[in-house]
């Protein structure tokens, strides 16, 4: 009978130990090939003199509390700002595009929404807070308390994404704010305005993350509508528009882009022994990078943000996806961090930060190895992070040419219009506009050549770049069709372009950048 019985608990438990025995060794086999790869990287990476490791000398530095806007009261609860400024939701317009489209951007719509035919007397309730805000912006940093307060040696888990989201809805109401007022024939207290918005759009400039470029590149392109509309209608003399082409001239979206890849790659890196900061990430990601699509059009997401809460706060994983994250071999974290640097590495050379100049081919190559690495099937468990962070970084990059484009045409128009107050008359050619109004002629961001400039009768004129398809095409739109019917721009095919007249409706139901 004992006999009996010990052949019955072997044969329940041998089982058990076969089971226990393969995990332990798989566990040993994936985490020997995770710390091998991990290895071999780093030794690839010394012998082209890179330290990976060194993310922390790309973390911005800590500065004083009474220096920094982002500890100031009215900023100290980002999304109780978000409540206390919350603009009404409102369809696309056609605005974000009129720089490109002529088409101007009607405020009826708004008017409607806030119950008020004086839209600057129904934005005026919120003057006290925007006066606090104001004070706030006076201070010369903005660090997060997450980056201020950050051991340089730390690896205990990530700081906090910029919190760019409130940032993109005072840049939309400044945008508003400052339409309403060219509107009403308030031509100084408007440029006021454009400056503070473009301050906004700018104050994440150290912020290292990939999220804060995504959030820069969204305010910046919200300030665009009402600055083209002032120069477009000739409202401001040649001292306020040089103020403008100083304000416009330092920004360099290529320089954050490249410090952005360059510490998501290396910060990856240190992840590669805490699984529990890989998924905390995950969901930070997923909230930010929503937003991060979308907050030129804020109104969108409100809903979003309001079920979901503040994207700051710590994220939690059901009980399932804690057990699986606990018992997976931690040589995939190895495998996962290597390949996502790896692939940020990819990246890096198509963006030269000294001239501006984003390499569309290098970035279409960097995608279509990016988009390899997902679909080689057999090694996927080691390309989750891949999937989950790096397929956003190449729309990024275009994101970026585009709008430092835009940037370098706006600087252009200001010249431009320097030159015609002066003379009487629109240049000939852009080479008329140096050394007076300009010290050299802004790049094209796609191949390092100067803007192209295309006379439209005798005071009109189109800047235009040659576009992510890096064709010249004279200065025209493509467009994203159905039923023959105009929809979008479509910003992959045609030139990026800044016209300076307006024109007849272009789009049955306004035009929208299409990403």
């Amino acid at each position: 009978m004992k006999r009996l019985k010990k052949i019955v608990l072997w044969g329940i438990l041998s089982p058990v130990v076969f089971v226990l025995l393969v995990f332990v060794f798989f566990h040993i086999v994936e985490d020997t090939r995770g710390k091998y790869v991990w290895r071999q990287y780093k030794r690839e990476c010394a012998a082209r003199g890179e330290n990976i490791e060194d993310w922390q000398s790309l973390v911005p530095p800590p500065v004083p509390d009474e220096d920094n806007i982002a500890m100031a009261l009215i900023f100290q609860d980002l999304f109780a700002l978000k409540k206390r400024l919350g603009l009404p939701y409102l369809p696309k317009s056609g605005s974000s595009t009129v720089w490109q489209t002529g088409e101007y951007e009607n405020l009826d719509k708004w008017r409607v929404a806030v119950s008020n035919d004086n839209l600057l007397a129904a934005l005026s309730v919120y003057d006290d807070n925007l006066r606090e805000v104001e004070e706030a912006l006076k201070r010369p940093f903005f660090r997060l308390e997450e980056w201020n307060g950050m051991s340089m040696n730390s690896t205990s888990g990530p700081p906090a994404f910029f919190a760019g989201y409130p940032m993109c809805v005072l840049a939309e109401f400044y945008r508003l704010r400052t339409r309403a007022k060219l509107e009403a024939d308030q031509y100084s207290d408007s440029l006021e305005d454009i400056k503070l918005g473009f301050h906004i759009a700018n104050i994440g400039k150290a912020d290292p993350t990939c999220v804060s470029v995504l959030y820069r590149i969204g305010s910046l392109s919200t300030m665009f509508p009402p600055l083209w509309i002032g120069i477009n209608e000739r409202v401001w003399n040649e001292h306020q528009l040089r103020e403008l082409q100083e304000i416009l001239e330092p920004i360099n979206l290529a320089d954050h882009a490249v410090r952005a890849i360059q510490f998501e790659g290396r910060y990856a890196l240190s992840l590669r022994q805490m699984p529990h900061v890989w998924r905390a990430g995950g969901l930070w990601m997923e909230d930010t990078d929503i937003i991060g699509a979308t907050c030129p059009f804020i109104g969108e997401i409100t809903p979003f943000l309001l079920s979901r809460g503040s994207i700051l706060q710590e994220p939690t994983l059901p009980p399932l996806a804690k057990f699986i994250f606990s018992i997976v071999p931690k040589g995939w974290f190895y495998q996962n961090a290597v390949r996502y640097s790896k692939t940020c590495g990819q990246l890096r050379p198509a963006i030269h930060a000294d001239n501006r100049w984003f390499d569309a081919s290098q970035t279409k190559e960097a995608e279509t190895a990016i988009n390899a690495i997902l679909e080689s099937g057999n090694s996927h468990v080691y390309t989750i992070a891949v999937k989950a962070f790096n397929r956003p970084f190449p729309k990024m990059i275009k994101r970026g040419a585009k709008i430092q484009s835009t940037l370098h045409q706006a600087i252009l128009a200001c010249a431009i219009e320097r030159y015609r107050l002066e003379h009487g008359h629109i240049p000939r050619q852009l080479d008329e506009l140096v050394p007076v109004f300009l010290s050299k002629i802004p790049n094209d961001p796609i191949d390092g050549q100067p803007m192209r400039y295309k006379l439209v009768g005798d005071s009109d004129y189109i800047l235009y770049s040659i576009g992510w398809n890096e064709t010249d095409d004279n200065g025209e739109l493509a467009w994203k069709e159905k039923y023959g019917q105009r929809l979008q721009i479509d910003i992959n095919n045609g030139d990026w372009i800044w016209r300076s007249c307006p024109t007849e409706l272009v789009a049955t139901n306004g035009a929208s950048l299409a990403f």
